[in-house]
C-alpha cells in the first residue's frame, strides 16, 4: 500500500510540475531520453508508452501496464503516457503532451491500439489530435509494425533446420528487432509531413551491446539515427547515438532500475539539453500474472469448461511466450 501511495504521489508532482513546451512539428517530437540518447530514434528499441509515438506496434509487447513521464533540464518537455495490456494480445496506450507558453501553446493526445499476431510480430496503430492555442484542431493516425526475435514453440529439434527455423530458435532470442512505422499521416489538413521510420537492433551476443540503426525520411528531409546501448550491471544500461554522423549531434545517457521504478537520463548535444524520463511498473511480475492464469485455467479445467480453461491457459502463454509448461496444456 505504500508504494501505490508513494508511486501515486509521484506521478501527480511530475505531471503537474512539467510545465513545457511541445516542438511545433509533431514528427520532430522526442518524448523520451532513452530515445534521445541514442541518436534520436526508439523506433524498434523502445519497450515503455513512448512507443505510442515512435512505433505504435511495440507496446503489444508490454505486457505489464505502465506509466511514463518525461522532462529536461528547465521543465523544457512535457510527455505523460501509460500502457495497458489485455492478454493475451491487445494493448491500448494513451499519452499527453501540454505545453504552457506565454507566446506559444499547443497540446497532444494520442490513443494507440497494438495486436501481438505471435509471439515475435506485432501490429499497431495511433491517432493523434492537436489543438493549438487559436483553437484549431489538426489529427492525424500512423501505422507500425514490430518484428523480434523470439523461440518459436517446438516438440522436436530439427537436424537441418531452415532459415526462420534458426531465427526462432533459443539461441536467437532477444537478439533482433525490426520496426518499420508511417507516422503522422494527415486526415484533416494536407501542409503537415508525414514520415517514414524504419530501424534495425541487433545483439550479437546474449551479454553484449545491442546497436540500433534508425533511418527517418519525409517529403522534405532525410536523417540516420545510430546508437548502441551497454549493459554495465543488473539494472543499469549506458547508451550513446549520433545523428547523421554529425559530432555536433550526438547523444549519451544511462538507464537504472530500482523495484517498480526505472528511470532514464541523457543529455543531447543539438540542443544542450538533459532529458529526465520516469517509468513506474503497476502490474505484478510476469511469472506471478502467468501463474494467477494458469491457476484459474485449472480451475475452469476440474469444472469441464474447455473453452474458458483454454482462454485462460492463452492468458498465461501471452507473459511467456516459450514457456514449456504452458504451450504443452494449450496445445493438449
Amino acid at each position: 500500500m505504500k508504494q501505490i501511495k508513494s508511486i501515486i504521489c509521484i506521478t501527480l508532482f511530475l505531471f503537474q510540475a512539467s510545465t513545457v513546451f511541445c516542438q511545433q512539428n509533431f514528427s520532430r517530437l522526442q518524448p523520451d531520453a532513452h530515445a534521445i540518447g541514442l541518436g534520436g530514434s526508439g523506433v524498434a528499441l523502445t519497450f515503455d508508452p513512448s512507443a505510442i509515438y515512435w512505433n505504435p506496434a511495440n507496446i503489444a509487447f508490454l505486457t505489464r501496464d505502465r506509466i511514463f513521464i518525461n522532462i529536461t533540464d528547465s521543465l523544457h518537455f512535457n510527455y505523460f503516457a501509460f500502457t495497458k495490456f489485455f492478454p493475451p494480445s491487445i494493448s491500448l496506450g494513451l499519452s499527453f503532451c501540454q505545453p504552457r507558453d506565454v507566446y506559444y501553446e499547443q497540446e497532444f493526445a494520442t490513443l494507440a491500439l497494438a495486436y501481438r499476431a505471435a509471439p515475435y510480430f506485432s501490429l499497431g496503430t495511433n491517432f493523434n489530435v492537436m489543438r493549438t492555442s487559436d483553437d484549431d484542431i489538426y489529427t492525424s493516425f500512423g501505422v507500425g509494425l514490430f518484428f523480434k526475435s523470439y523461440p518459436a514453440y517446438r516438440t522436436t529439434i530439427p537436424t537441418s533446420p531452415s532459415f526462420w527455423e534458426l531465427l526462432t530458435s533459443r539461441n536467437m532470442k532477444d537478439k533482433l528487432n525490426f520496426g518499420v512505422t508511417l507516422h503522422n499521416i494527415p486526415i484533416n489538413y494536407n501542409d503537415r509531413n508525414y514520415e517514414l521510420r524504419a530501424a534495425v537492433a541487433l545483439k550479437p551476443v546474449v551479454t553484449g551491446p545491442m546497436f540500433h540503426f534508425a533511418y527517418h525520411a519525409s517529403r522534405d528531409t532525410f536523417s540516420f539515427h545510430p546508437g548502441i546501448q551497454v549493459p554495465f550491471f543488473k539494472g543499469t544500461e549506458f547508451y550513446f547515438g549520433i545523428k547523421d554522423l554529425n559530432p555536433e549531434e550526438f547523444a549519451v545517457g544511462g538507464t537504472t532500475q530500482w523495484g517498480p521504478f526505472q528511470m532514464n537520463l541523457s543529455y543531447n548535444a543539438g540542443d544542450s539539453r538533459i532529458y529526465a524520463s520516469l517509468l513506474i511498473r503497476l502490474s505484478e511480475e510476469e511469472n506471478v500474472l502467468l501463474q494467477k492464469h494458469r491457476n484459474l485455467g485449472t480451475e475452469r479445467l476440474k469444472e469441464d469448461n474447455f473453452n474458458a480453461a483454454l482462454s485462460e491457459y492463452l492468458k498465461a502463454l501471452s507473459y511467456q511466450p516459450d514457456n514449456d509448461e504452458m504451450n504443452y496444456l494449450v496445445s493438449v
